[in-house]
């Protein structure tokens, strides 16, 4: 059970990560390399993003799964004899099949697939920020989307500023409301809760902390970003995920007792 827990933990908060890495790459560009209108980049940059995330769930679970048909010790001896290098070449020719395989491994142990994917869908709301622990807010324009067939709302994130900073946050939330252009859609103005200004960064907004630029920034707020998300996917889909499952052992063995 253990195991299963950890695996889905892992799972989600990867998929959250390098999803959210990806979809920000042009405030990304312009935030910490002063590069704008990158549009072709963004979009190369983006895709390496996505076969970066593939890649590192592909290898943690095949590392996972190392010892789950043979004893770990024979795994090693056989690692030994081969050596890492070849393979690590393996492991790359043979990528999308391993890829497939493991999915179907996680298919076939899936212990609560209904409950996994309610969980899945509660969690979305939640995809960016943490609405109870937080020291920033975020705040962006939310379009609504009226176009035939289709719906939902697209964000357009603006400022992140530390939550004390009161009249600054009111002050730009009034004039985000009263500065909106002629053909500009309807939008609401709101902010999200954040623990990290770096995790804001990363989802696309901009900070006046200067001091943000370059790789070595970039790579803290990738960082700090991971711990934020991490924080996340345990607080709002890890811990209800785990309550949810020891109710419904509860409720199924006591009925079990009853009905003996």
């Amino acid at each position: 059970m253990f195991k299963y827990l950890i695996t889905r933990l892992l799972f989600v908060f990867l998929c959250k990560f390098f999803l959210s890495w990806s979809l920000n790459t042009e405030s990304h560009l312009d935030q910490f390399f002063d590069y704008k209108n990158g549009s072709v980049l963004c979009y190369l940059f983006s895709i390496l993003i996505i076969a970066l995330g593939l890649f590192t769930i592909n290898l943690l679970f095949t590392i996972i799964h190392f010892n789950e048909n043979e004893p770990f010790e024979d795994r090693v001896k056989i690692l030994k004899i081969i050596g890492l290098v070849h393979y690590s070449k393996t492991f790359f020719i043979n990528f999308w099949s391993i890829l497939k395989k493991n999915f179907k491994v996680e298919i076939e142990t899936e212990k609560y697939p209904g409950l996994f994917i309610v969980f899945i869908f509660f969690f979305l709301p939640f995809f960016k920020g943490n609405p109870i622990l937080n020291n920033y807010y975020g705040i962006y324009k939310e379009y609504e989307i009226t176009e035939e067939n289709q719906g939902g709302y697209i964000e357009n994130p603006n400022y992140i500023i530390h939550k004390n900073n009161t009249n600054e946050i009111r002050g730009r939330i009034n004039n985000l409301e009263e500065n909106s252009g002629e053909n500009e859609p309807y939008f609401d103005v709101k902010k999200r809760g954040y623990l990290f200004v770096q995790a804001g960064i990363i989802d696309g907004y901009k900070t006046y902390y200067k001091e943000y630029k370059g790789f070595l920034s970039y790579f803290e707020c990738l960082f700090l970003s991971g711990i934020e998300k991490l924080i996340n996917t345990i607080m709002y889909f890890f811990i209800p995920f785990v309550v949810f499952i020891l109710i419904y052992h509860y409720k199924f063995e006591v009925r079990k007792s009853i009905y003996r």
